[in-house]
């Protein structure tokens, strides 16, 4: 009977590991959602400390390299966002307004989604 117990135990804990290694978002999200962090804080928008948190939560555990990436992708996304042309600022305003609303989730939940459809416009 106490085998049985365990052996239950052990599959729940399984499961529930299953389930949240699952809503971790992919390495390519994650540099996405960086870029988002950036042009947000960087253009003043409401959804910097919404995206901060994001991106907080989903660097723990990433290879030094995809960091990294992100970083890079974050540096050139607040280069952007800092623009004097009226044309990178409609391009920032644009993916803040698309693709990065992914990243803000479940406002009931305060939850990210899992992945992102579409990706930004270079």
């Amino acid at each position: 009977m106490r085998t049985a117990a365990l052996a239950i135990a052990a599959a729940a804990t399984l499961a529930a590991w299953g389930t949240a290694a699952s809503a971790r978002v992919s390495d390519t999200d994650f540099i996405r959602a960086s870029r988002c962090h950036a042009l947000a804080s960087a253009s003043g928008s409401a959804h910097a400390a919404a995206l901060a948190s994001v991106t907080k939560a989903e660097s723990r555990g990433r290879a030094d390299t995809v960091v990294r990436m992100a970083d890079k992708a974050a540096a050139k996304a607040a280069n952007e966002a800092r623009s004097d042309s009226a044309e990178k600022r409609a391009k920032v305003a644009a993916e803040l307004d698309g693709v990065c609303q992914a990243f803000l989730g479940d406002k009931s939940t305060g939850t990210a989604s899992s992945s992102t459809a579409a990706s930004p416009a270079s």
